[in-house]
């Protein structure tokens, strides 16, 4: 099993893309007790930081599922990210970069592969990759550090605005994946997320 922030909606719920409205409903039950407050097993295995980001997955998969249009883009959008190849791994001679942890207030500061200007006010997802793969930072490695759904940062990279959650925690997401980059996280976040109300105005009515 994949480990939970890896896992896309459907491999949390432990159901197939096909599940019925129903099916989604008795996972989504099944999971809050499972990862709620009153499970002693959960207790045991995952930290208060982390069982409130698995409970806060929980309500966006199912959010995100119990709505035809949004399970509709976020299928097509795993389709795509099916077809992606990870990116090579560092050369062997190559020094092993070191990120430091992060933290609330953390203020990161370029490295010297982070150097180049970055135009945040016309800055994409698909360039906040760029950057990330200029600097040698695996997807995986933030996902690690920050806990996040690794898909979420997948979407962001791919340009795939109206796949990604609810701005109230996208906004923490963006702040600690430009910490990463040692990007400016506020600048970052407001341009992130003016991409992502003008993808939800352009959508079809």
């Amino acid at each position: 099993m994949k480990p939970l922030p890896e896992q896309n909606f459907y491999e949390i719920f432990e159901i197939p893309t096909t599940a019925t409205r129903q099916q989604i409903e008795q996972a989504y039950e099944l999971a809050k007790k499972t990862y709620g407050d009153n499970s002693l097993a959960s207790y045991s295995l995952f930290d208060s930081a982390e069982r409130k980001e698995i409970i806060r997955n929980i309500h966006l998969a199912y959010e995100t599922l119990s709505d035809e249009n949004r399970k509709r883009q976020y299928d097509q959008d795993l389709l795509g990210l099916a077809g992606l190849k990870k990116p090579p791994a560092p050369a062997a001679a190559e020094p092993v970069k070191t990120v430091p942890p992060i933290s609330a207030t953390a203020q990161l500061k370029p490295g010297p592969e982070s150097s180049e200007p970055v135009d945040i006010e016309s800055l994409t997802g698909l360039q906040l990759r760029q950057v990330r793969e200029r600097q040698g930072i695996p997807l995986q490695e933030i996902a690690n550090k920050t806990r996040i759904n690794i898909t979420y940062f997948q979407f962001l990279e791919r340009n795939q605005y109206r796949s990604l959650p609810p701005s109230v925690y996208l906004r923490s997401y963006i702040l600690q994946y430009a910490r990463m980059l040692g990007l400016d996280p506020a600048r970052v976040a407001d341009r992130i997320l003016f991409l992502v109300e003008q993808s939800k105005k352009a959508e079809p009515s």
